[in-house]
Protein backbone atom coordinates (compact mmCIF):
# COMPACT_ATOMS: atom_id res chain seq x y z
CA UNK A 1 0.00 0.00 0.00
CA UNK A 2 1.15 3.73 -0.76
CA UNK A 3 2.56 4.88 2.43
CA UNK A 4 0.06 2.71 4.51
CA UNK A 5 -2.75 4.14 3.69
CA UNK A 6 -2.46 7.39 5.09
CA UNK A 7 -1.47 10.76 4.67
CA UNK A 8 2.18 11.44 3.13
CA UNK A 9 3.57 14.30 4.96
CA UNK A 10 7.60 15.39 3.79
CA UNK A 11 9.35 18.52 6.12
CA UNK A 12 12.26 20.16 4.89
CA UNK A 13 14.67 20.98 7.76
CA UNK A 14 15.59 24.21 5.77
CA UNK A 15 11.90 25.45 6.45
CA UNK A 16 8.39 25.27 5.55
CA UNK A 17 7.58 23.67 2.07
CA UNK A 18 5.28 24.00 -1.06
CA UNK A 19 5.02 21.27 -3.75
CA UNK A 20 4.42 23.37 -7.02
CA UNK A 21 4.65 19.71 -9.40
CA UNK A 22 4.56 15.52 -9.44
CA UNK A 23 5.41 13.30 -12.33
CA UNK A 24 5.30 9.34 -12.09
CA UNK A 25 8.78 7.03 -12.63
CA UNK A 26 8.26 4.34 -14.82
CA UNK A 27 9.21 2.28 -11.52
CA UNK A 28 6.07 3.25 -10.34
CA UNK A 29 7.74 5.98 -7.51
CA UNK A 30 7.56 9.91 -8.28
CA UNK A 31 9.59 13.21 -8.27
CA UNK A 32 7.85 16.53 -6.74
CA UNK A 33 9.42 20.06 -7.52
CA UNK A 34 8.73 22.76 -5.34
CA UNK A 35 9.85 25.44 -3.09
CA UNK A 36 11.13 25.91 0.84
CA UNK A 37 10.57 28.92 2.65
CA UNK A 38 13.82 29.19 4.44
CA UNK A 39 12.84 29.88 8.48
CA UNK A 40 15.69 30.74 10.92
CA UNK A 41 14.01 28.89 14.12
CA UNK A 42 10.06 29.81 14.11
CA UNK A 43 10.82 33.11 11.79
CA UNK A 44 11.10 32.98 7.99
CA UNK A 45 13.86 34.94 6.46
CA UNK A 46 12.15 35.71 3.11
CA UNK A 47 15.06 33.36 1.52
CA UNK A 48 13.87 30.41 -0.38
CA UNK A 49 15.66 27.48 -2.15
CA UNK A 50 14.92 24.79 -4.94
CA UNK A 51 13.00 21.58 -3.51
CA UNK A 52 12.79 18.07 -5.16
CA UNK A 53 12.13 14.92 -3.13
CA UNK A 54 11.64 11.78 -4.30
CA UNK A 55 9.38 8.78 -3.56
CA UNK A 56 9.52 5.14 -4.01
CA UNK A 57 6.27 3.42 -5.39
CA UNK A 58 5.08 2.87 -1.74
CA UNK A 59 5.65 6.34 -0.92
CA UNK A 60 8.72 5.85 1.32
CA UNK A 61 11.86 8.08 0.42
CA UNK A 62 13.91 7.30 -2.48
CA UNK A 63 17.73 7.21 -0.44
CA UNK A 64 19.45 7.22 -3.72
CA UNK A 65 18.27 10.70 -4.36
CA UNK A 66 20.09 13.49 -2.80
CA UNK A 67 20.06 13.53 0.38
CA UNK A 68 18.03 11.05 2.27
CA UNK A 69 15.40 11.41 -0.93
CA UNK A 70 15.31 15.31 -0.70
CA UNK A 71 17.47 18.36 -2.45
CA UNK A 72 17.05 21.62 -0.74
CA UNK A 73 19.31 24.33 -2.15
CA UNK A 74 19.71 27.07 -4.69
CA UNK A 75 21.62 25.44 -7.55
CA UNK A 76 22.80 27.73 -10.10
CA UNK A 77 21.02 29.98 -8.42
CA UNK A 78 17.37 28.08 -8.64
CA UNK A 79 15.47 29.54 -5.59
CA UNK A 80 12.25 27.34 -6.52
CA UNK A 81 10.80 25.40 -8.92
CA UNK A 82 6.79 25.08 -10.77
CA UNK A 83 7.34 22.97 -13.31
CA UNK A 84 9.11 19.38 -13.98
CA UNK A 85 9.47 17.14 -16.20
CA UNK A 86 11.27 13.40 -17.35
CA UNK A 87 13.51 12.78 -19.81
CA UNK A 88 14.07 10.05 -22.23
CA UNK A 89 17.51 9.24 -20.54
CA UNK A 90 15.99 8.80 -17.11
CA UNK A 91 16.80 12.39 -15.69
CA UNK A 92 14.69 15.23 -15.30
CA UNK A 93 14.14 18.79 -16.34
CA UNK A 94 12.78 21.63 -13.61
CA UNK A 95 11.60 25.29 -14.38
CA UNK A 96 12.19 27.70 -11.87
CA UNK A 97 13.81 30.68 -10.69
CA UNK A 98 16.49 32.96 -8.90
CA UNK A 99 13.99 35.46 -8.01
CA UNK A 100 10.70 34.63 -7.19
CA UNK A 101 11.23 31.46 -4.91
CA UNK A 102 9.39 29.21 -8.01
CA UNK A 103 6.12 30.75 -7.42
CA UNK A 104 4.29 30.22 -10.90
CA UNK A 105 1.90 32.78 -10.45
CA UNK A 106 4.97 35.37 -9.87
CA UNK A 107 6.51 35.05 -12.95
CA UNK A 108 9.53 37.88 -13.21
CA UNK A 109 11.38 36.97 -16.59
CA UNK A 110 14.07 35.25 -14.34
CA UNK A 111 12.97 31.60 -15.26
CA UNK A 112 15.38 28.92 -16.25
CA UNK A 113 15.72 25.20 -17.02
CA UNK A 114 17.82 23.09 -14.83
CA UNK A 115 18.99 19.33 -15.22
CA UNK A 116 19.61 16.39 -13.35
CA UNK A 117 20.42 12.77 -13.38
CA UNK A 118 17.77 10.47 -12.16
CA UNK A 119 20.06 10.54 -8.46
CA UNK A 120 19.45 14.45 -8.34
CA UNK A 121 23.07 15.33 -9.63
CA UNK A 122 23.15 18.59 -11.79
CA UNK A 123 23.51 17.15 -14.95
CA UNK A 124 26.36 19.23 -16.76
CA UNK A 125 26.08 18.09 -20.13
CA UNK A 126 22.81 20.19 -20.40
CA UNK A 127 22.58 23.50 -21.82
CA UNK A 128 25.89 25.23 -20.11
CA UNK A 129 26.68 24.00 -17.13
CA UNK A 130 22.87 22.21 -17.00
CA UNK A 131 21.32 25.48 -17.11
CA UNK A 132 19.02 26.77 -20.36
CA UNK A 133 17.84 30.45 -20.08
CA UNK A 134 15.39 30.45 -22.95
CA UNK A 135 14.07 34.03 -23.53
CA UNK A 136 10.36 34.48 -21.27
CA UNK A 137 9.50 30.93 -20.63
CA UNK A 138 6.43 30.32 -19.16
CA UNK A 139 6.08 26.40 -19.78
CA UNK A 140 8.00 23.67 -21.38
CA UNK A 141 7.27 19.91 -22.72
CA UNK A 142 9.99 17.09 -23.16
CA UNK A 143 9.15 14.83 -26.18
CA UNK A 144 9.89 11.12 -26.93
CA UNK A 145 13.52 11.90 -28.09
CA UNK A 146 14.22 14.20 -25.35
CA UNK A 147 13.72 17.55 -27.23
CA UNK A 148 12.29 20.43 -25.02
CA UNK A 149 9.80 22.30 -26.41
CA UNK A 150 9.48 25.91 -24.69
CA UNK A 151 6.22 28.33 -24.88
CA UNK A 152 6.59 31.64 -23.57
CA UNK A 153 6.59 35.24 -25.14
CA UNK A 154 8.19 38.70 -26.19
CA UNK A 155 7.79 41.41 -26.12
CA UNK A 156 7.89 44.21 -28.77
CA UNK A 157 6.31 47.84 -29.47
CA UNK A 158 4.05 47.87 -26.66
CA UNK A 159 2.37 44.20 -27.71
CA UNK A 160 3.22 40.68 -26.66
CA UNK A 161 3.36 37.54 -28.91
CA UNK A 162 3.51 34.06 -27.89
CA UNK A 163 6.44 32.11 -28.84
CA UNK A 164 7.43 28.60 -29.45
CA UNK A 165 10.96 27.12 -29.81
CA UNK A 166 12.45 23.88 -29.92
CA UNK A 167 15.75 22.84 -28.19
CA UNK A 168 18.04 19.64 -28.51
CA UNK A 169 18.06 16.98 -25.74
CA UNK A 170 21.58 18.63 -25.10
CA UNK A 171 20.02 22.25 -24.34
CA UNK A 172 20.75 23.35 -28.16
CA UNK A 173 18.53 25.24 -30.36
CA UNK A 174 16.99 23.03 -32.39
CA UNK A 175 18.16 25.09 -35.87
Amino acid sequence: AFNNGTFLNTGFDAGSSVLWDIQALPDGGMIAAGTVRVRHGQRLTGESQLALVKYNFDGSLDFNFGAGGKIAATPRGMAGAFQLELTPDGGFIVCGSATTGGNPMEASGGEFLLKFTSTGKIDTTFGKDGVLKPENIITFAVDAQGRILVGGYHDHDGLTDATLTRYTAGGALDT
